[in-house]
């Protein structure tokens, strides 16, 4: 008697978990500037005055200046082509400390985690992915883990 045969989706969450800890992307670097801090301030409906602080979430945003900062969106990168039906999971933050001006912070998307898990629908993948933010001596400033989970492969 045969084994049942393994599903797209098993199979590229095992393919995932190849890759646990891996760097997936660079994001780059980008300076803490007065600018980006007026904007950021602006768009929350907060003083502009980059004097009162810089808010902890620019971190998340400076490197992507692209990006609607009144709203969580998150793009649907895929990690593996298979994975279809992307379902935001859920999204903690953690800093470590708070960002300086004129500091140059960079940031990498890392694998944290992949697995596979049932719902009422049947089989789920969850991906868990970490951008993690450090200042130019390497010291970690602030961490962004994200969860999606696809309900679904691609044949």
């Amino acid at each position: 008697m045969s084994s049942p045969p393994i599903s797209p989706l098993a199979q590229a969450v095992d393919r995932l978990c190849l890759r646990k800890g891996s760097r997936l992307k660079d994001l780059g670097r980008a300076p803490v500037d007065r600018i980006s801090v007026r904007r950021f301030r602006e768009a929350l409906g907060l003083p502009p005055d980059p004097a009162l602080g810089v808010p902890p979430m620019l971190v998340h945003h400076l490197l992507r200046p692209d990006v609607d900062v009144t709203v969580d969106v998150r793009p649907h990168e895929t990690i593996d082509s298979v994975l279809d039906n992307p379902v935001n999971g859920g999204t903690e933050v953690s800093f470590n400390r708070a960002l300086r001006l004129e500091e140059t912070i960079s940031g990498e998307l890392v694998l944290a985690d992949a697995y596979l898990r049932e719902g009422k629908s049947g089989a789920m993948a969850v991906v868990v992915t970490e951008s993690r933010y450090s200042d130019a001596q390497g010291a970690p400033v602030a961490c962004v883990r994200s969860t999606m989970i696809y309900r679904g492969a691609k044949p």
